[in-house]
């Protein structure tokens, strides 16, 4: 693989970043954290290491590529191991991301928008999962954004290989799946089989090797669970209590900022090409997923990365580089870089709710802002121009 000039410095640049937060980072003490995901991700990893058996929870026992990759790592560390086996889906990642914003031109300056973002945010690639590492989070941004890629230049022979691998990382690729290939049916419709059946077939591989190696080479499981019945169960919490949807707006705000706001003020029913439709459709499962596949929505949420961030910078390429600036200098809180060492009070996810509300008024106010700056840009001061 062959790596260009920006590539090369998009590397050192994350390798510099990681070095910087990984010196003043406070992990997760997984010891004492009875609840951390990380608890059960240690189990499939003992499990891979050294034959022990015990009790997973669901989802955790869907995901044991990571764990498996980690005991592969010389050495009986699991700590060391997750943090090797992160640092290089994090630089995976990079790559993969700027290769994806390579295939739709968006200009360099943008690209290091998304970059800073991605890298120096507290819930972003780097700062979280350093905290929180024993995850299966980081190689999400690398899949999503290498699917995507392959995608849109027709390589599907290439899903017969990541899908089955993604979705052993992580269940939500199969959304992912899903909504590529009803985005395929909707370009070509009738004539859609003629290359669609690889992604169909790809996916049903996928669910069957996850089934094959949870069901029958894992430990049995006694917690069985399913994808449908989390969702239905969060919806039904949703509707009982609508707060939750000022929640999620609120952690939608420290995610991203009102930046990916531009897609809904640039959204119009006219012909759209297919990178559009495919980065809007997953944007807006990504919303969904955010709402309704946990609790921790703020770190659901920036998972979409690859989707809702690309369309975002995608968009604000047929504007003027200050309206830009005017999101950013509105969202820049978000990131909190005022400090190294993550707090995680700061998400709204577990918080009382005068703090949500507090966050939810700043967010909405901001919205309101840039909202006033987009239409000044493309109404008022076009107007303005003709009058002159």
């Amino acid at each position: 693989m062959k790596f260009t000039r920006l590539e090369w410095l998009l590397l050192f640049g994350t390798i510099g970043f990681y070095i910087l937060f990984f010196t003043f980072n406070v992990p997760v003490d997984f010891k004492t954290c009875k609840l951390c995901d990380g608890k059960q991700y240690l189990k499939l990893y003992w499990f891979f290491e050294s034959g022990t058996t015990s009790q997973i929870t669901y989802p955790f026992y869907t995901r044991p590529l990571i764990p498996l990759l980690a005991s592969l790592v010389p050495g009986k560390n699991p700590f060391f191991a997750f943090h090797f086996i992160n640092a290089l889906f994090i630089l995976f990642g990079v790559i993969s991301i700027h290769r994806l914003w390579k295939y739709l031109k968006i200009p360099d300056h943008l690209q290091w928008v998304g970059f800073v973002w991605l890298l120096l945010h507290w819930t972003g690639i780097i700062r979280y999962n350093l905290f929180d590492f024993i995850t299966t989070d980081v190689p999400v941004y690398f899949i999503q954004a290498l699917a995507l890629t392959l995608f849109f230049r027709k390589k599907f022979g290439w899903f017969y290989l990541i899908t089955p691998l993604a979705i052993l990382q992580k269940e939500s690729f199969i959304g992912v799946m899903v909504m590529l290939i009803i985005i395929h049916f909707w370009e070509h419709k009738a004539l859609w089989f003629r290359n669609g059946q690889h992604l169909v077939y790809a996916l049903f591989i996928g669910l069957s090797l996850q089934y094959l190696i949870v069901h029958v080479i894992l430990p049995s499981q006694n917690h069985q669970w399913h994808p449908v019945l989390t969702l239905t169960l969060t919806t039904k919490m949703t509707l009982e209590d609508p707060t939750r949807v000022i929640r999620w707006f609120a952690a939608f705000g420290g995610a991203y900022g009102v930046i990916p706001f531009i897609i809904f003020f640039r959204f119009k029913k006219t012909k759209m090409s297919i990178e559009y439709k495919a980065l809007l459709l997953l944007s807006l499962m990504y919303c969904g997923f955010g709402i309704l596949a946990g609790e921790d929505m703020t770190r659901i949420l920036f998972l979409g990365f690859p989707f809702i961030f690309t369309l975002s910078l995608f968009l604000f390429q047929e504007h003027k580089k200050w309206l830009l600036l005017t999101a950013i200098l509105l969202s820049l809180v978000s990131l909190r870089i005022n400090e190294l060492v993550i707090k995680p009070g700061w998400a709204v996810d577990y918080r009382e709710l005068n703090y949500v509300y507090f966050w939810a008024i700043y967010y909405a106010s901001a919205v309101a802002l840039f909202f006033l700056a987009f239409k000044f840009e493309t109404v008022w001061l076009k107007t303005l121009q003709k009058k002159m």
